[in-house]
């Protein structure tokens, strides 16, 4: 899984670790987020006591809440650099 920098000290935690820290340092209960985002609250119990993996639309609708946006820091290193324009083959 994708790992972010931490703001302090340079930690890295999980995109769901980031998510997790913010429901539970959030000053809204787990039940009105679960509300205000959709999620039951069995999943939101789930989540925040790290039991299973959350699913995508999970994670998108606490994203989504708490403002959070997945921002790529590089390229990596097996991704071939491309200048955007489709290269078309001479040979016919």
């Amino acid at each position: 899984m994708q790992k972010t920098d931490h703001e302090s000290g340079g930690q890295e935690m999980t995109v769901t670790e980031v998510l997790r820290n913010a429901v539970t340092d959030s000053d809204d209960t787990r039940y009105r987020i679960a509300k205000a985002t959709g999620i039951d609250q069995h999943t939101m119990a789930r989540f925040v006591d790290a039991v299973g993996s959350p699913n995508g639309k999970t994670i998108d609708a606490l994203a989504d809440y708490f403002g959070f946006e997945l921002v790529r820091k590089n390229q990596g290193k097996n991704r071939k650099q491309t200048s955007g324009k489709k290269q078309r083959s001479t040979n016919k």
